[in-house]
């Protein structure tokens, strides 16, 4: 039987997980919070370099305040 690419009788490609074990645990989280504080840090420091644009296309950066932002998300984050 010959069906066309758009067919409605396609099988979905991959399962979805339902529950938060198979989603995955609390270490998954963690990493992916320290992979967002580091690159908070990294677009931070890309701003205050002296040698680069940051300081013409930021007028005004608020380096602690995104900080406790980012802490305050990782937490909720674990919180889960």
């Amino acid at each position: 039987m010959n069906r066309s690419a758009g067919s409605r009788h396609r099988a979905p490609t991959r399962a979805r997980p339902t529950s938060r074990a198979a989603r995955g645990n609390a270490n998954v989280a963690l990493v992916k919070a320290h992979a967002a504080r580091d690159r908070l840090e990294a677009a931070l420091a890309r701003i205050a370099d002296p040698k680069g644009e940051g300081a013409r296309a930021c007028l005004t950066v608020y380096a602690r305040h995104c900080r406790l932002i980012d802490l305050s998300a990782a937490r909720r984050t674990l919180a889960r």
